[in-house]
């Protein structure tokens, strides 16, 4: 009987700790996606995504290798 209540006494603060340790990773997730989401877009950038971006495969591959090549696209920046 005292180890179960002594098992409720210290399981609860931990628990709730873990929860709000939870609370502000998500928050701290939230600001850093809102900080990067008001910064302007370089318009000289190309994002690539393939294949639910496990990299740059196929297609994309073939057009970054397409844009590196020609002299008018130098200025862009591939990402």
């Amino acid at each position: 009987m005292i180890a179960r209540l002594l098992a409720t006494v210290f399981t609860e603060p931990r628990r709730r700790l873990a929860q709000a340790a939870g609370r502000i990773r998500r928050a701290l997730r939230y600001e850093a996606h809102a900080f990067w989401r008001s910064r302007p877009i370089n318009p000289h950038a190309v994002l690539y995504e393939a294949f639910n971006g496990s990299g740059l495969l196929c297609k994309p591959e073939a057009l970054f290798r397409q844009l590196r090549i020609t002299p008018d696209q130098a200025h862009l920046r591939h990402n």
